[in-house]
């Protein structure tokens, strides 16, 4: 939950670069909280009303982490917008958010393994 916190507490800052490991604890826990919303909404026989709130709250944190971890892989923060292409943008989003991220600093900041 740590990582998880940290994508959330961060979720204005554009600048800087993000772990691996703080990306995909916030990526897994959004997919496991999404999934347990969806099977509450089933079985209160509500219409995606959960789903949607959720998904709107995370909207903003989901592109600061991704931006950020883009930004630890050298890449402009840009890259995020892969998000807006649905199923290619989602595999490219995955191809990289799993690549090690750049040794020592690069142009946006120090490796956030070294803090």
């Amino acid at each position: 939950m740590k990582y998880y916190n940290k994508a959330l507490s961060n979720y204005v800052n554009f600048k800087g670069r993000a772990r691996r490991r703080e990306f995909w604890h916030f990526f897994l826990a959004n997919f496991i909280a999404y999934l347990v919303l969806s099977v509450v909404e089933v079985e209160l026989g509500i219409a995606y009303y959960l789903t949607t709130a959720f998904l709107v709250f995370i909207f903003i944190p989901t592109i600061s982490v991704t931006v950020r971890r883009f930004h630890d892989l050298g890449k402009s923060g840009k890259w995020a917008l892969l998000y807006f292409l649905f199923i290619i943008g989602a595999v490219m989003i995955m191809y990289y958010t799993v690549q090690d991220g750049d040794e020592g600093p690069n142009k946006y900041g120090e490796s956030p393994k070294a803090q």
